[in-house]
C-alpha cells in the first residue's frame, strides 16, 4: 500500500518537477571513472628551453585567445632545474640564451594584468599551482617532477574553459610524450625552423606540429612576455596553424590514469 502511494506521489510530482537531465548522471559517471569533460578551448604545447619557449608560448596563447575571442588565456611553464644537465639532448632545438629574466611567471602580479587574467590566476593558485596575472594572460609554474607536472597540466586542461599553452623546457621523456599526444598543436622552437633537427622533432609528434624561430629581442618579445601579444606576433606558418586549431571540433574527454583516494571528491 505504501509502495503504491509513493509511486503515485512520484507520478504526480512528475507533472510539475522536471526530471534530472541525463547529462548530469553522465558527468558524474565520467568523473568517477577518472576522466575530465570535453573541452572546446584549444590546448597547445611549446617545446624549447625556457628562455625561448616562454615568449613563444605567450605569443601563442595571445593568438589563441584572440582567435577564440576569450577574455583571457593561460600559460603553464615547466622548467625543471635538471633540464640543462641532461645527458640526452632534448629534441626541442636549443637557441641562444635570453638576456632578460622574464621567462617564467611573474612574481607578483603585473600592474598591467587585466581583471580576467587576475581571476584566472587566482583560480589556478587555489589549486596548488603558483600563478600570477600578466597582461591578458595568467602565467603558472608547473612542478619540476615530470609525473607531477603532467598530472597538474591535465587537471588544468580539464578545469579551464580558456586556451591553455604549456611551455615545456624539460627532456622528452615518455610521460611528456603522452602529454603531447593530448594537445591540439605542438610548436617546436628552433633556431632554424626548416633544419633537420626541427623536422625530426615535428615528425616525432602524433598531433599537428609546427616549428617556430625564437622571438627576437625587441618589442615583440617584450609584448609576448607581458601577456599583450596577439596573433600578429606569430610567424605566418604558426598563424596558419592557430587558425586550423580554431576550426577543429571540441576535443573528447581526457582520461586521468593517476588514482585518487576518493573518486567522489574533486578539487578541480
Amino acid at each position: 500500500m505504501r509502495a503504491a502511494a509513493a509511486s503515485l506521489r512520484e507520478r504526480a510530482a512528475g507533472y510539475f518537477v522536471a526530471p534530472r537531465p541525463p547529462v548530469v548522471a553522465e558527468a558524474a559517471a565520467s568523473r568517477d571513472a577518472g576522466s575530465l569533460p570535453p573541452r572546446s578551448s584549444p590546448r597547445a604545447a611549446v617545446l624549447g628551453p625556457a628562455a625561448v619557449s616562454a615568449p613563444v608560448a605567450g605569443a601563442l596563447a595571445g593568438g589563441l585567445r584572440a582567435v577564440h575571442a576569450a577574455p583571457t588565456a593561460a600559460v603553464a611553464i615547466w622548467a625543471p632545474p635538471a633540464a640543462a644537465a641532461q645527458d640526452r639532448p632534448s629534441l626541442a632545438v636549443a637557441a641562444p640564451a635570453a638576456t632578460d629574466t622574464a621567462a617564467g611567471p611573474p612574481q607578483p602580479h603585473s600592474a598591467a594584468a587585466t581583471p580576467a587574467a587576475l581571476r584566472l590566476a587566482a583560480r589556478i593558485s587555489t589549486r596548488g599551482v603558483p600563478a600570477a596575472g600578466r597582461g591578458r594572460l595568467a602565467w603558472a609554474q608547473l612542478a619540476d617532477h615530470p609525473v607531477a607536472m603532467a598530472l597538474a597540466a591535465r587537471r588544468l586542461s580539464g578545469a579551464l574553459e580558456v586556451p591553455l599553452v604549456l611551455a615545456l623546457a624539460g627532456p622528452r621523456a615518455e610521460v611528456l610524450e603522452e602529454l603531447l599526444r593530448e594537445q591540439d598543436l605542438v610548436v617546436v622552437v628552433a633556431r632554424d625552423p626548416e633544419g633537420a633537427l626541427a623536422r625530426l622533432a615535428i615528425a616525432g609528434c602524433a598531433v599537428p606540429a609546427a616549428a617556430s624561430a625564437p622571438l627576437a629581442a625587441g618589442p615583440t618579445r617584450l609584448l609576448a612576455l607581458a601577456g599583450l601579444a596577439g596573433s600578429r606576433s606569430l610567424d605566418p606558418q604558426l598563424r596558419t596553424a592557430v587558425l586550423r586549431v580554431a576550426e577543429r571540433p571540441p576535443t573528447p574527454p581526457i582520461v586521468l590514469h593517476a588514482p585518487t583516494a576518493d573518486p567522489a571528491r574533486s578539487d578541480w
